[in-house]
């Protein structure tokens, strides 16, 4: 709107430019001195009218085009906005169930402890050498000392080693 009432506003000081400066048109050198001064001004004026209104078609159509992008940049914008909240409501969901699969091994973990430790310390120390280290050590970390010290002097001094020393590097909780 601001822009066509400044196209409006420009066209006008032109053709009052011309108006004013067609008398002193006609007396040019060149190609404005023809003989008639008056058809000069007028042929003049008629040009630069021409011009103008060219040029006035020509910003028309590119504010048309700037406005068209500019509604395709809102709708990408909607679009992206709307994708972020799908990925914030799934960043949630993902962390709800890593947190729900941390309580489940956490709780399997502790159930192995508790069943480990009912074994004799040799059966228990037999089973965790052939077992993932990574398991082993968690179902030691849930065990209570006392009994985890059983199941460690019945193991080689190797792995007993290594348990602990994997064990007393692990963050506390």
């Amino acid at each position: 709107m601001i822009r066509k009432i400044l196209i409006a506003l420009v066209t006008a000081k032109l053709i009052a430019v011309v108006y004013i400066l067609s008398p002193h048109i006609a007396g040019l050198p060149g190609a404005f001195a023809q003989e008639g001064g008056r058809e000069t001004q007028e042929t003049v004026s008629m040009e630069l009218i021409e011009d103008i209104r060219k040029r006035q078609e020509e910003l028309a159509q590119k504010e048309e085009e700037l406005n068209r992008r500019e509604d395709r940049i809102r709708t990408l914008e909607i679009n992206i906005d709307k994708k972020i909240d799908e990925l914030k409501r799934l960043q949630v969901r993902l962390d709800d169930l890593i947190k729900l699969r941390g309580d489940v091994e956490d709780r399997n973990a502790s159930n192995l402890a508790k069943a480990y430790s009912s074994m004799a310390p040799e059966e228990a120390a037999a089973r965790l050498e052939k077992m993932e280290r990574k398991i082993a050590l968690t179902i030691m970390e849930k065990m209570k000392s006392k009994q985890s010290a059983k199941i460690f002097a019945a193991m080689s001094t190797e792995l007993a080693t290594e348990i602990s020393e994997q064990l007393a590097k692990r963050p506390l909780k």
